[in-house]
């Protein structure tokens, strides 16, 4: 190990190395690297609310079907006996969650439209606000002036 570079370097180094390989498992690879990111923390600015319901939308679907690829066929036999034991808890729970991910989003969606109007009808009555106030200055300046 080289002690100016250090270990990440180096591994960083070996792994390209490995990557440019004729036989290196690229194709899998690949899909390993897309699943992990899909496990990655999802990124949304603070304060972004349609972004934060976009994610809710995304993460509150849950499946109820199992897969049941395997590579024995016993393995399959028994992942199939499981589903139809389970069916019913896993397809009810599934679908309860669901449609609490489906009316949160509703929620959230609706409160996000109600701040945005409220919001805009703030930032006009803040201009009113400030313009009217522009005025009675005025008004009260050639009110002090007529007095003198």
């Amino acid at each position: 190990m080289d002690p100016d570079r250090g270990l990440p370097a180096e591994i960083d180094e070996a792994a390209r190395e490995l990557e440019a390989s004729a036989d290196f498992p690229s194709s899998y690879v690949a899909l390993v690297r897309s699943r992990a990111a899909r496990l990655s923390a999802p990124t949304v600015h603070a304060g972004d609310v349609r972004g934060a319901l976009t994610l809710l939308e995304e993460y509150a679907y849950v499946d109820d079907e199992v897969p049941l690829e395997g590579r024995f066929a016993a393995i399959v036999h028994a992942k199939r006996l499981v589903r139809k034991a389970t069916w019913f808890t896993t397809h009810h729970l599934a679908n309860g969650v669901s449609s609490f991910g489906r009316a949160s989003v509703w929620l959230g969606m609706t409160i996000a439209e109600r701040l945005e109007q409220l919001e805009s009808r703030l930032d006009d009555t803040a201009a009113r606000t400030q313009t009217e106030l522009a005025e009675l200055q005025e008004r009260v300046a050639r009110l002090e002036s007529g007095r003198r």
